[in-house]
């Protein structure tokens, strides 16, 4: 299709919405948070098709408006699935791994190798107990300074999955110091899954 042709197709679209241009609707979308993405697909199929389309991330990008997101891939260990969650952050409230139905299982080959946390200086006291009575531990770097610290915890009896989120900081010397921004169970049948491998994605 030509370029003439593509405009025109465009010009002849009614707006996203009535009273603004296509490309003013677009920056305001471009500054909303992803997390609210999922429900402003539901306005209409125009919404949707904007969500979905790169031109929106692209302008997004040249905002300088980006999100790190923290994915995790599960393995269920009765059904043998591997299943990619998302870290669901929420202000005043708890963080949660919630499975992407859109995404399909995925076979992982290889072996599963548990790893041990080093500590970060300021955080000994805080997540040494808890690491070390953990059979693994994955760790994933997101943003300039931040960490997300995976384990596998009993409470109360009953294992699950937390997360703890770091904010790192260089003093001086050299040394890592690192201060704990939140620290949720975001799992809570953690004696099913085994965590891995965790990536961090900039959209």
């Amino acid at each position: 299709m030509s370029e003439n042709m593509e405009q025109f197709l465009e010009l002849s679209v009614s707006p996203l919405i009535p009273s603004l241009p296509d490309d003013v609707t677009l920056d305001i979308v471009a500054r909303v948070p992803r997390s609210h993405y999922p429900t402003l697909s539901l306005v209409s199929k125009k919404f949707r098709k904007l969500i979905a389309s790169p031109k929106l991330y692209k302008r997004r990008s040249q905002l300088g408006i980006t999100q790190h997101r923290v994915y995790a891939l599960l393995r269920n260990r009765d059904t043998g699935d591997c299943r990619f969650y998302i870290l669901h952050r929420k202000l005043n409230s708890r963080n949660r791994l919630v499975i992407v139905r859109s995404l399909p299982p995925v076979s992982y080959r290889g072996s599963f190798v548990s790893s041990r946390w080093s500590v970060v200086n300021g955080l000994d006291e805080v997540l040494a107990a808890e690491t070390t009575q953990s059979k693994w531990a994955n760790v994933v770097k997101y943003g300039e300074k931040k960490l997300a610290l995976f384990f596998l915890k009993t409470h109360d009896g009953k294992k699950v999955i937390c997360c703890a989120e770091i904010a790192l900081e260089r003093r001086q010397g050299g040394e890592i110091w690192g201060k704990m921004e939140s620290f949720d169970a975001v799992i809570e049948d953690g004696g099913l899954f085994d965590v891995m491998k965790c990536v961090a994605v900039t959209v």
